[in-house]
Order: structure tokens, then sequence, then C-alpha cells
């Protein structure tokens, strides 16, 4: 500070998935090496290069979406797994952290922090044999204080829950109508399609927006909306009896939108 400068520094969370990827290009981890042996095992939304390398292959975690700082440890985020702990100064990967076995399969990857207590509160697919979400949240310690399941419709069902809107009492999902068609479940659990790219939208549903109370977890509302597309949230807030949640809706066409997610390199973006 007494300079005016700081220091930056970058490091690959090294999870089993980057470690696997560098063993299968050489090991020596070069940058321009990455890739060149094709992709090494699958992902969520990637295919491994090979037929035998996903079939009966679950999607393994990247890590690599957010990160948050909760109870003593740097955690990187993605929905494909467990936190994976940082080393505050080096960014050396420490390691996996299971807050517990009661939580979902995955960590959502935009977790919701209160600054006011330090509770962390989680989403993500619930675990096998079951289908469905659950909701859980953690104190500021680490230790599992709730866990719910997140009511559908229906009967429940595979969903993609990528974020949510936190206020001072409530917590706001939208499940929009990007499905897991009957047809596609098994191509997508066996291997011989990627996960992600097994939904398919549908304008035959609208948007399912719940709110439910951070105390309990209970749920305070669960209805249908007006069908839009979207990945994040920016911000909620209550006034009164009142609550008001901003969205990031998509303005264009989802197909558009998913053509562009399937090949980064080949996208085309329009300004809007």
């Amino acid at each position: 500070a007494e300079t005016n400068t700081a220091t930056c520094a970058g490091r690959y969370v090294e999870t089993s998935r980057w470690l696997a990827q560098r063993e299968s290009d050489g090991g020596n981890g070069a940058d321009d090496a990455v890739g060149r042996s094709g992709v090494a095992v699958r992902g969520a939304w990637t295919q491994a290069s090979g037929l035998f390398k996903n079939l009966g292959k679950f999607p393994t975690n990247p890590s690599n979406t957010s990160v948050m700082v909760h109870a003593g440890k740097v955690l990187a985020l993605c929905e494909g797994g467990v936190p994976v702990e940082v080393d505050a100064k080096t960014l050396a990967t420490k390691g996996e952290v299971v807050f517990g076995p009661e939580l979902p399969m995955g960590f959502s990857a935009h977790s919701k922090r209160d600054a006011r207590d330090g509770t962390v509160y989680t989403w993500g697919l619930k675990k096998p044999p079951f289908i469905g979400l659950s909701v859980a949240k953690i104190d500021a310690a680490g230790k599992v204080t709730g866990v719910a399941d997140m009511p559908f419709p229906s009967t429940p069902e595979f969903a993609l829950l990528h974020d949510c809107a936190m206020s001072e009492n409530y917590l706001t999902f939208f499940i929009c109508p990007w499905v897991l068609p009957p047809a596609n479940i098994a191509g997508a659990l066996s291997g011989l399609k990627s996960f992600g790219h097994s939904f398919e939208w549908t304008n035959e549903r609208d948007t399912w927006m719940v709110v439910m109370r951070k105390s309990d977890l209970s749920v305070v509302h669960a209805k249908y909306i007006p069908r839009f597309s979207s990945y994040h949230v920016c911000d909620s807030y209550e006034n009164g009896d009142e609550l008001s949640v901003l969205v990031c809706k998509l303005r264009g066409d989802r197909a558009g939108l998913e053509r562009n997610f399937a090949d980064m390199y080949n996208a085309e973006w329009s300004s809007r």
C-alpha cells in the first residue's frame, strides 16, 4: 500500500479432471500442449474424446465458476461437484471440501452467503437414486443446519438451476422450461450424450418460481410465471410486504444462445 502497487497471480484449480487432462496431454502442463490429446474425461457439457471414455462415466467437476470464502476456507465452486479449497496465499489446490453427507450431489456455482451471520445457502441435484433438487444452509462454522426439497409442480425432475436471488429473509429460484425429455434421460445418464446438451427448451411450459424462507427453508410461494430464459439474477430486496427480484432475461433466440454455448470459439454475439 505504501508504494501504491499491487501484485496479481493465477493458478489452475488442480481438480482430478485437470490432472487427468494434463496426464493425457503428456504430463508437463504446458499451455501449448493442453488438449492436443483430445478431451480426457467427460464433463457436464463436454464429452471425452472416445466413446468408451464416456460410457458409464459420471460428469467430472471443473470447479471453475466462482470463488467464495467460507468457514475459513477459500473455495472454488461449480455445480459439477463439491467445493475445492485453494490456499489463500499461494492459490495451490488443497483438495475437496465436503461439509456434510446430507448435502445435494453438487454445490451450486453461485451459492449465496449472508454477510450478517455468515450462513451460506446452496442447492443442487439430489443424490442418486433420487431425482429433483435440494436446497441447503450451512452456518459460518461449516455445519449443515438445514436441507429441504425443492417443490416441483407435479413430480420431481432433473433441472438446471445455476443461480438464485437472496434478500434479507428469502431465497427466490427460477426454473426455466429447459427440460430433460424422458427420451433423452438414458443417453445423458449412460454417457452416450453430454448431460447438459440432453436438455431441450420447450414452449409448452412456463417458468417455475419458488420463494423459500431463509430461516427454515420453508416454501412461501411456488407458482408458474410467464415463460422466460435466464441463467443469472442481479439482486433481490424487500420493501415492507413486497419482494422485488431483478433477473437477467434473455432477449433473443434460446436455440441461438445454446448454439453459441456449444462452441464458444466460433460463437457470434450481437450487441443486444
